[in-house]
């Protein structure tokens, strides 16, 4: 069953209600305050005095990311966990979202008694509160569930909440991962047995007009019929495009045909392409769909784990040139995103493996809870198996690029650090040809030569490195590049998009949660350290 965060401020009653709460539904019970100072081994207090409200802020980022992989489990949070927009991510992903509110009079006098927390002692009227209430309106304005704790005693609310739960599906585990973007903000749809509603959920996200349903015909022939039919039944008026099946065809040949297939199926600007397939049919799909009439609707719909984490989420389309990957593009975002992860169990192995590198990859560069909740299930890692523990770390991969997306939408600078192992990868890519190497396999590769060199010249730590190669190696065991010239890769680093100044720069992971960014490296040392991951 999923969690339930109590949100709201202090003195609402939240570390009150909450083991009570938890008591009557049959819950665990944590308090992420607790846990802060826990892992800080000193009081909130100490923590705000000696070094300042943004150190807590980290504390509490990282504390809400291990509860938010929690299940059956009520979490209070601190008055101000809500403020930050990724904690709000997580807790409305995984969470139901239950607000305590009271009357600022009732608030101030509870407040008044417990001169305690930090941010109390500036609160010494009623209209400190007011305002302070006022300024984190949009911190509690989005939640499922709302009880007045000034109008209502402890068991009555209590009671108000256990009555609400039971009228909520106790099966739905499904997760929505918000991207904030303004205008072009949209959710990316998690879980399983999601074909069917495809028209559902592009309904819900106000799409309208004629779909072109863009494919492949592998994919096509597993889950076009059932596409169809729940677009359909959404009121859908479709037609179809298939594209040949492979890396080799992301071409602006493809596109072409494409187009005609959007002129022919009378696509008008209200109207969306849905991409259904892996990376290669959504980067395509999304090119067509930002290109074609300067930009029509676009729904990703990914079938493979490497898609659903990585090149369905954050608006970057392209196609290939023989002068280089990704060479050609556009950013346009989806209007929605459905990831159903029973697409998986019709792919093979290996691909299903190689999307497991963007998750680890996303758990070391911004969430270790990610990366440990990885580490600690390695049959989740190597085979594909319909479970929930799979729905949470794919939804909490797609939340960790969602993050960096919004930070930079169009890759000018932070979007960098999800750039870790991409680089050599790209050139893996090249000079194998492309299709011997899964992309996922490549980056996985580039991780391991990029920070090789970062720890050859000191910027990567041995532990970093380490960790690295023990996460890395089980799902490289079907890969053998023993004939590979490091030299060759090299060579193709000259193709690579991302050039500075005529210069090759690089995302370097420091160890886990730090990228460094615009990092050079000699050529031998490269070579060398490309020749070391290749040759595991």
């Amino acid at each position: 069953m999923k969690s339930i965060a109590l949100i709201g401020f202090m003195g609402t009653g939240k570390s009150t209600i909450g083991p009570m709460l938890a008591e009557r539904l049959g819950m665990s019970f944590v308090e992420t305050d607790a846990l802060i100072e826990e892992t800080a081994k000193k009081s909130i207090e100490r923590i705000f005095s000696e070094d300042g409200e943004p150190a807590f802020r980290e504390l509490e980022r990282s504390v809400i990311q291990r509860v938010s992989l929690l299940r059956d489990t009520v979490i209070s949070c601190g008055g101000g966990a809500t403020i930050d927009q990724r904690n709000l991510r997580l807790l409305r992903m995984c969470c139901r979202v239950i607000l305590l509110t009271a009357d600022p009079n009732v608030l101030f006098e509870r407040i008044s008694q417990c001169q305690s927390r930090p941010l109390a002692k500036g609160i010494t009227r009623p209209s400190d509160l007011v305002r302070l209430l006022e300024q984190r309106r949009d911190a509690y304005a989005d939640h499922d569930f709302c009880a007045d704790t000034g109008m209502l005693t402890v068991q009555e609310v209590v009671d108000a909440i256990v009555e609400w739960v039971g009228e909520q599906d106790p099966a739905d585990d499904t997760l929505r991962v918000p991207v904030f973007l303004g205008n072009r903000s949209y959710s990316i749809v998690v879980g399983s047995g999601l074909l069917s509603r495809i028209g559902t959920e592009m309904r819900k996200a106000g799409s309208r007009g004629k779909v072109l349903l863009f494919s492949n015909d592998t994919v096509d022939s597993l889950y076009g019929q059932a596409a169809l039919i729940a677009l359909s039944e959404a009121g859908f008026e479709c037609s179809k495009f298939l594209m040949a099946d492979g890396e080799s065809y992301k071409t602006l040949e493809t596109a072409g045909r494409a187009y005609a297939a959007c002129n022919q199926s009378g696509l008008e600007r209200r109207s969306s392409i849905v991409a259904l397939g892996g990376g290669v049919v959504g980067d395509v799909a999304g090119f067509v769909a930002g290109t074609y009439m300067r930009g029509i609707g676009l729904v990703q719909v990914p079938t493979t784990l490497l898609a659903m984490v990585d090149s369905s989420v954050g608006g970057k389309t392209a196609v290939n040139m023989p002068f280089g990957k990704n060479m050609v593009g556009v950013f346009h975002q989806p209007h929605l995103v459905v990831a159903d992860h029973e697409t998986l169990e019709t792919l093979p192995l290996r691909d299903y493996r190689a999307g497991m590198v963007e998750l680890i990859k996303h758990g070391l560069i911004l969430n270790a809870a990610l990366l440990d909740y990885l580490v600690k299930r390695p049959d989740m890692i190597l085979r594909y198996e319909p479970t929930t523990d799979l729905t949470y770390a794919i939804a909490h991969s797609c939340a960790v690029k969602a993050e960096v997306v919004e930070s930079d939408e169009t890759d000018m600078g932070r979007r960098e650090i999800l750039n870790v192992g991409h680089t050599v990868g790209h050139a893996l890519e090249l000079a194998c040809g492309y299709g011997r190497l899964r992309h996922g396999e490549a980056v996985a590769l580039g991780l391991l030569a990029e920070t090789t060199a970062a720890n050859m010249v000191g910027l990567a730590s041995d532990e970093c490195l380490a960790t690295l190669k023990e996460c890395l190696s089980p799902l490289l065991k079907d890969v053998h590049l023993s004939d590979i010239d490091p030299a060759t890769v090299c060579e193709a680093l000259e193709s690579d998009k991302k050039k500075r100044d005529g210069k090759v720069k690089f995302s370097v992971l420091q160890r886990i949660g730090s990228v460094r960014l615009g990092v050079e490296f000699d050529r031998m040392v490269l070579q060398d350290a490309i020749a070391k991951a290749t040759h595991l």
